[in-house]
């Protein structure tokens, strides 16, 4: 289950990063419901961290859900804060938000296929740790 959340999510980050890249880096004047679906479709990326992260943690899944959470919004807010310190370099406006937005696509654009790599040829998630008899 996880391994097909964390395959779909990829695909979706992929996707959204793309989208999101070209109409805010390479594109002119778009749509606005497309930039929105774009960003939607981006937030795939932070899901597919958390689900990577879920996967990792040798533990319930209570605390599996918990951690994978935690990582997804810890995920976005690095990558969002990363795209806003590239976004200085653009004037103050409308150049600077596209930047920003283009850059927060491309960065998950660059991690979905890490996610659907995992999803399709590792060994992931971690089994828990079987118990010790005695």
């Amino acid at each position: 289950m996880f391994r097909f959340a964390l395959g779909f999510f990829g695909v979706l980050a992929v996707a959204g990063g793309a989208l999101l890249s070209v109409l805010h880096l390479w594109g002119g004047d778009t749509a606005p419901e497309l930039a929105e679906a774009a960003w939607l479709v981006t937030l795939a990326g932070p899901i597919a961290l958390g689900c990577f992260i879920a996967g990792l943690v040798p533990k319930p899944v209570r605390i599996r859900v918990v951690a994978g959470f935690l990582v997804m919004l810890i995920g976005f807010n690095l990558s969002d804060n990363l795209a806003k310190l590239v976004s200085l370099m653009a004037d103050q406006g409308e150049q600077r938000d596209h930047l920003h937005h283009g850059v927060f696509g491309l960065v998950w654009l660059l991690g979905g296929p890490a996610f659907l790599w995992t999803a399709l040829k590792s060994r992931w998630p971690v089994a828990p740790p079987a118990e010790q008899p005695g």
